[in-house]
């Protein structure tokens, strides 16, 4: 019975040192809490510093080219640059030709440049905060700016309002999946204003849905011309025509139909002074572009073939790579066949624009994780 009950008051003697133990190592770790200092602000300040690419590069890609696919490009309002892409890099040109002048650098893939009517900017599409997006820089590529905001979604053609106070492009959601919707975004932030809704009722059926692809606003700011696609995406078994060039109110909304290509009308492209349209088409098993007079309904083909269209795919990039007309109206600048040429707009005479273009491109390598 003494055995038992020494062993009991033994028990109990641990039971309490344990408990006073417990105690100070609380109380010593309150007080320790309450005089660190709280880095709360630190942490947040630390995941905004992670925003952007994660990856790293590990190698660095270089070589010199005089031809380029794919190629989208812009002509500066003066009639003295041209800006042009190429793999995923931004440069400038002197419209004569010569050697290109890249403006990006880094991992982004930026892309698809337009000229501000002034000239002293450029819109462009860029992952460099680790998603596609629609951005703003001064025409030398410095202060670059984030117009859209999106984690999932595709945008293509970005094109300016004629004030330079807007840029209009095609977005199109990945999660949940849509249909390529004109949007516009206004120079000093704001969460934009969709133009176009692929939907025409809220429970439309993917196969009643339109996709509205490569905006491009009229001189006087009138009127907004864009591709304008049936259905969702549906590669195979196509019948043509898949789409044709529509012409929108910018005040009311109405909008018209304006061509009807049998290989269908794509990648509008509109003259200085609003008269005349250039589109792409489909002839047989080649695309060309058609010159069409818009006060009198004229036509006839510009230049044939050209860059071999995007119909058949997933059109993420358009249907034609960006092309422009010179600021007089004289003739468009255009790139196929790996080279850059300025067409006229009169007799369709093409002469190339030569270019050397220095690419050096830094590759992440991805590496498998166990």
């Amino acid at each position: 019975m003494r055995l038992n009950r020494r062993y009991g008051l033994a028990i109990l003697f641990a039971v309490l040192l344990w408990t006073l133990g417990a105690a100070r190592v609380s109380r010593a770790v309150d007080e320790e809490s309450a005089t660190e200092p709280d880095r709360s602000d630190d942490k947040e300040k630390s995941d905004k510093k992670k925003e952007g690419l994660p990856l790293k590069p590990t190698r660095k890609i270089e070589f010199t080219t005089d031809e380029a696919t794919w190629l989208s490009l812009d002509v500066s309002p003066d009639g003295k640059t041209l800006f042009f892409e190429l793999l995923g890099r931004l440069y400038t040109l002197p419209i004569d030709g010569g050697e290109a002048k890249p403006i990006t650098s880094g991992l982004p893939f930026d892309s698809q440049p337009r000229y501000s009517p002034d000239g002293k900017m450029i819109a462009f599409i860029s992952d460099r905060d680790g998603a596609d997006n629609v951005w703003i820089a001064k025409a030398d590529g410095a202060g670059p700016k984030q117009l859209s905001k999106d984690k999932q979604s595709i945008f293509a053609s970005p094109a300016w309002t004629p004030d330079g106070q807007y840029v209009i492009v095609s977005r199109q959601t990945q999660l949940p999946w849509g249909a390529f919707e004109l949007w516009m975004y206004h120079v000093k932030g704001g969460s934009g204003v969709q133009i176009t809704k692929a939907k025409p009722k809220p429970d439309a059926l993917p196969d009643q849905w339109f996709n509205a692809v490569g905006a491009v606003a009229s001189p006087d700011g009138k009127y907004i011309y864009y591709t304008h696609r049936d259905k969702d995406f549906n590669p195979y078994n196509v019948t043509y025509p898949l789409s044709q060039i529509v012409r929108r109110n910018r005040v009311t909304g109405d909008e018209d139909t304006i061509t009807n290509a049998i290989g269908s009308a794509i990648r509008p492209v509109l003259s200085p002074d609003g008269a005349l349209l250039v589109y792409g088409t489909r002839y047989e098993a080649q695309t060309g572009l058609r010159i069409r007079d818009l006060n009198s309904g004229e036509e006839r083909w510009l230049k044939f073939p050209v860059e071999h269209d995007d119909q058949e795919s997933r059109y993420t990039r358009d249907f034609l790579p960006g092309y422009a007309f010179t600021p007089d109206g004289k003739d468009v600048v255009v790139a196929y066949r790996g080279k850059i040429h300025r067409v006229s707009a009169a007799t369709g005479a093409a002469r190339d624009i030569p270019f050397t273009a220095r690419v050096s491109r830094a590759a992440p390598v991805a590496a498998l994780t166990r």
